[in-house]
């Protein structure tokens, strides 16, 4: 009987609800989520579950592996007194109790006392599986992958971490983590921990990483990693919005930096969620740290462990080339203020570059720039009703292939530095014009606007009423369910409920060539 120790998983037939005599499970729970996430494949066991306890080691993948110890404390039991539950394995006495009623009809509870009547052998699906340390195999695996990952942006303070640290983050979240029930987010993903997963053998019950480099959201996509576009100043996709159990995310490294990554991931939490951040600060600057630590406390943060110098980088040597992993809860009060204090950090987020916290003021804008009708935040909420005209300048450095899809076939006129990503060279201009060619043509860049250092890109509608057209002129809408309406059809991506203006501009592209217009 399984004790509580990790052992490797057995097979086992699976075996539906009649078959053992309970009423069928429904299709989803009042939050619209499947009955059990966990183990839901050929040799599963988790149908023989109590649905009570399905529910609600789903509903919390993050507290999983502190419950399933006392789980089996009850199971193997018989009649046991949940305080010495309590004592045995460190869950609340509330806690105890709530698994015991969630055993049902397993477990008899009479008051402190829980009766085990069932099969222990049925939870053995509950045994969390063995994670092995990562041996040479899978470092030279995940070597061979990083030695092909972009090179690092030192604008978005792009540290590269050592193969060795990608993997132990995997294999730490997998011994804290019950991974296959978790929906996880990594809010930037230069270092490929998403990648690492595969590479440990480990499954997520859902796994997205959110970027604003192009260049990583290809690279990882085309490791079958789900990935969306966003510029976290502006806002998370609202398809992220309150539905992951684990948010991961290694920020830049100012404190309005680890303050905004930190704000969008509350945003992104399910009510039982934990953040995992890396951060690190000069030994001889605890200044710095306090700061930092001041504004997680300040959005409503608790700091439930903190593991000294786990992650290690090729580079950062100002903070010793290490950094801690924070493992954060948020109180009801991150869900409240999350948002607000989100739209109050400074754009200049990063510590080198022109978006760095110590940079100086933008120039002047010349004379004769059209005047702006929306601003970004604005122009990615809602379709324009109207002709366009946005800045994305001196901030939005990676946002414009976004914006100029979230114009929706409409005049436009949009304002940019010169080194923003779609001007700097002829292939990323041919980039451009590619992601709205079913309803916009480029019809003009002018490069350095009047001496200075600005771009102005003008856009005018094409017409066209074919499907390619209708779905392009409706960006803000979930794509699926519009791909359904306009053509019959799924669309050749799994883009779940994301907007065509979340995913990445290489995926915007290659979508057109699904549908031929006409």
């Amino acid at each position: 009987m399984w004790l509580g120790r990790p052992r490797p998983q057995r097979p086992g037939r699976h075996l539906g609800d009649r078959e053992r005599g309970r009423a069928p499970s429904p299709a989803h729970d009042a939050g619209g989520r499947p009955p059990s996430r966990a183990n839901a494949g050929p040799g599963s066991l988790a149908a023989l579950l109590p649905a009570g306890l399905t529910a609600l080691l789903d509903a919390a993948p993050a507290e999983a592996p502190r419950l399933l110890p006392a789980v089996a404390a009850i199971v193997g039991g018989g009649g046991v007194d949940l305080r010495e539950v309590v004592e045995a394995t460190g869950v609340t006495l509330r806690q105890a109790q709530e698994l015991a009623r969630a055993m049902a009809p397993d477990v008899e509870l009479d008051r402190l006392v829980a009766r085990f009547s069932g099969d222990p052998a049925e939870y053995a699906a509950l045994a969390p599986p063995a994670v092995a340390a990562p041996g040479e195999t899978e470092l030279r695996a995940m070597r061979a992958i990083l030695e092909r990952v972009p090179k690092p942006l030192p604008e978005l303070d792009h540290v590269p971490a050592r193969a060795d640290t990608v993997l132990r983050r995997a294999a730490w979240l997998a011994e804290h983590v019950a991974l296959e029930r978790a929906r996880v987010l990594l809010l930037g993903d230069h270092d490929c921990t998403s990648l690492a997963f595969g590479v440990l053998g480990l499954r997520c019950a859902e796994l997205v990483v959110v970027d604003v480099d192009q260049r990583v959201l290809d690279f990882v996509g085309g490791h079958d990693v789900r990935s969306l576009f966003a510029d976290l100043r502006v806002g998370l996709p609202p398809a992220c919005e309150g539905r992951f159990d684990l948010v991961l995310t290694d920020p830049p490294y100012s404190a309005d930096g680890v303050g905004l990554f930190a704000a969008r991931a509350v945003t992104a939490l399910a009510p039982a969620g934990r953040i995992v951040v890396a951060y690190g600060f000069p030994h001889g600057s605890p200044a710095l740290g306090l700061k930092v630590q001041s504004e997680l406390v300040e959005l409503g943060l608790v700091t439930e462990e903190v593991v000294r110098g786990f992650n290690r980088y090729h580079g950062a040597h100002a903070v010793g080339a290490r950094a801690d992993l924070y493992v954060l809860r948020p109180t009801a009060r991150a869900f409240k203020v999350a948002r607000r204090r989100a739209a109050g950090y400074s754009s200049h987020l990063y510590t080198r570059g022109r978006q760095a916290a110590e940079a100086g003021e933008s120039e002047r804008p010349p004379d004769g720039l059209p005047a702006p009708t929306h601003t970004l935040v604005e122009l990615l909420a809602a379709p324009p009703d109207g002709p366009v005209v946005v800045t994305l300048a001196p901030d939005h450095l990676h946002s414009l292939y976004q914006a100029v899809v979230a114009v929706a076939g409409r005049q436009a006129v949009l304002i940019a530095d010169n080194h923003t990503e779609g001007l700097r060279s002829a292939a990323e201009q041919r980039t451009l014009a590619d992601v709205v060619r079913p309803v916009l043509e480029v019809t003009r860049i002018e490069r350095s606007f009047r001496g200075s250092r600005l771009t102005v890109v003008r856009l005018s509608p094409v017409e066209a009423d074919h499907v390619l057209a209708r779905i392009w002129c409706r960006p803000h809408a979930p794509l699926r369910a519009l791909w359904l309406e306009e053509a019959h059809a799924e669309p050749p991506f799994a883009s779940g409920d994301a907007r065509l203006i979340d995913l990445p501009a290489s995926t915007v592209v290659a979508l057109q060539s699904a549908l031929v217009p006409g």
